[in-house]
């Protein structure tokens, strides 16, 4: 999402681009009903819960939700992929380390926990959420007796039984013992703005991660089948412009080709005058479109940009100004982005 802001007293019509936030956190799978009744982790029987999952949004898991609290030592939370058998395999792919001190009691309020690095899953993926607390203990609110989350099933390793998950397929629980744990899986869906900080599209055949934040000004992001390339237009009676960053959005050179194609649809007032300003350059980037293209015509810029470099693209901004008929023309009020490229 990006605003538009007309400088009248420039004598030219002026657009300014800035990133927005779009927030993109989205709740995937959720298992919200809890007992009163609380169930350690860690202690004295040293004791894991596991709850397995089984993804329903592609994007970044960013966070999780639980009803924890920790009087001593610290949470360790652990995304682990799935064995064969459907149980934690031990493999960890994320995970997030919390001390005792910023989960107080009592555990009857769902706390977030950020999962660093976020991690890129597709719908249909299975994982696990393992909790441990090796030095102290922590608590949780129990889950209800029966299956009430289909789509994984709650796991517990505790002594003196022999290690091992309780609730597998080899050890299969008692019929006392909760079906699920209470949690919440956050998914950023990468839209742009989601705590991941990343973006990407969804080409069909899976995600395709931009290797740069979702604030950087690139119009926005795109997920859609059978996209391939990110995009945006800006419209004006007199012409129109287009921004394209073709995906995969970079070369074996790690080089991303940024491309803007312009057309006036009419004889122009004069040209159309594009300024990148980037808070690192000293000078804003110029560029003036229109000068000798005619109605109908393409006229196209190509910006190459090392991947290294991208990080330095944050807070840039792009201005356009096109000289004005009338400043109080009704015409400049549709002077802005096409809502079906941007928005």
């Amino acid at each position: 999402m990006f605003r538009t802001r007309l400088f009248a007293a420039l004598g030219a019509a002026a657009l300014f681009l800035a990133p927005t936030g779009v927030i993109a956190d989205v709740v995937d799978q959720e298992q919200l009903i809890t007992e009163d009744s609380p169930t350690a982790i860690g202690g004295a029987s040293e004791q894991e819960l596991a709850q397995s999952f089984t993804v329903g949004v592609t994007g970044y898991l960013t966070q999780i939700r639980i009803p924890v609290a920790c009087s001593t030592g610290e949470l360790i939370v652990e995304i682990q992929r799935l064995n064969a058998d459907g149980e934690p395999s031990g493999a960890v792919v994320t995970g997030a380390r919390v001390a005792a001190g910023d989960l107080p009691a009592p555990p009857g309020t769902f706390r977030t926990i950020r999962l660093s690095p976020p991690l890129l899953v597709e719908a249909g993926d299975r994982y696990a959420i393992v909790l441990k607390n090796e030095t102290g203990v922590c608590s949780i609110l129990s889950g209800p007796e029966g299956d009430s989350y289909p789509g994984g099933q709650y796991f517990y390793d505790s002594r003196p039984n022999p290690p091992g998950w309780v609730g597998g397929k080899d050890r299969p629980a008692p019929s006392s013992t909760p079906g699920d744990m209470p949690f919440q899986t956050i998914i950023d869906d990468g839209v742009g703005g989601g705590s991941s900080n990343r973006c990407f599209g969804n080409t069909g055949s899976g995600p395709v991660p931009l290797p740069f934040a979702d604030d950087l000004p690139i119009c926005r992001c795109l997920s859609d089948p059978g996209l391939n390339q990110w995009r945006c237009r800006l419209l004006h009676p007199d012409f129109f412009i287009v921004r394209r960053i073709p995906m995969p959005p970079f070369n074996a050179k790690d080089v991303i080709t940024e491309e803007w194609a312009f057309t006036p649809l009419r004889p122009l007032d004069g040209s159309v005058r594009m300024v990148m300003y980037s808070p690192y350059a000293q000078k804003p980037a110029v560029y003036d479109f229109g000068k000798k293209s005619k109605p109908g015509s393409f006229e196209y810029l190509r910006v190459e940009r090392n991947l290294k470099d991208m990080e330095m693209l944050k807070g840039a901004a792009v201005e356009f100004m096109y000289p004005m008929r009338d400043a109080s023309s009704p015409f400049q009020k549709s002077f802005g982005f096409d809502p079906g490229f941007e928005e």
